[in-house]
Formats: C-alpha cells, sequence, structure tokens
C-alpha cells in the first residue's frame, strides 16, 4: 500500500510541476531579447518628462536582454538591460521582443508577464 501512495504522490508532483510550466509557459525560464528597428532612447524612468534626456542610444539592428515589462495605465514599456548591467526603459521607437529560447536552469520571472502584446516566437 505504501508503495502505491508514492507512486501517486509522485505523478501528482509531476503534474503540478507540468501545469506551472504550462500556466508560465511564455515565461517560463525563457530568454527574450529586444531587437531594435530603428534608432532607439533608453531612459532611466518608465514614464520620463518631456524633458528627460536618454541614458542611452541603441542603434537599429541591436538586441538588449528584456529583464521584465512595466504596464504604464496607458502602454506597456519594456525594461533591458544596457551594457554594464545598467538597467533602463523603453519608451518609444520601432523594436520587437523575441524569444530565443528555454532554459531550465533560468528563474522564472513575473516580471515578464506584461510583456505578452510583444512577445513573438523565434
Amino acid at each position: 500500500m505504501s508503495g502505491y501512495i508514492r507512486v501517486w504522490t509522485l505523478a501528482f508532483f509531476c503534474a503540478a510541476l507540468l501545469a506551472l510550466h504550462v500556466s508560465f509557459a511564455p515565461e517560463f525560464g525563457a530568454t527574450f531579447v529586444l531587437k531594435t528597428k530603428a534608432e532607439l532612447a533608453v531612459y532611466d524612468d518608465p514614464n520620463p518628462p518631456v524633458s528627460a534626456q536618454p541614458v542611452a542610444n541603441v542603434s537599429a539592428g541591436e538586441t538588449l536582454e528584456v529583464v521584465g515589462c512595466q504596464d504604464i495605465k496607458s502602454y506597456i514599456v519594456p525594461m533591458v538591460k544596457l551594457a554594464g548591467g545598467k538597467i533602463g526603459y523603453v519608451v518609444d521607437g520601432e523594436f520587437e521582443i523575441v524569444k530565443l529560447g528555454y532554459s531550465y536552469l533560468r528563474i522564472p520571472s513575473l516580471a515578464l508577464s506584461a510583456c505578452h502584446p510583444f512577445l513573438r516566437e523565434r
């Protein structure tokens, strides 16, 4: 009887892990990059004032790692990691966010759940 309970417990645990993976499928262990289609500015604030100066300018064709997206009431702002590890926000411009692949060694990020409108599978 004890072996029977262990098998069902293991089966339940595996089903729970699979359900978790499916529910976070777009983000779970995935790597995302922002691919620029034109030159764009990166700011240190997701809702910068009109007079704000960008912390970086990114050329067309470059890629930046996406670490999350912030929902700013009327639009969504991607958070990217710049060279040197600084985090910045892409407020406007021509870009796409692409999912490169999965790694089960990565910790899932719920911060990426707001990025769904931008996502494109590679």
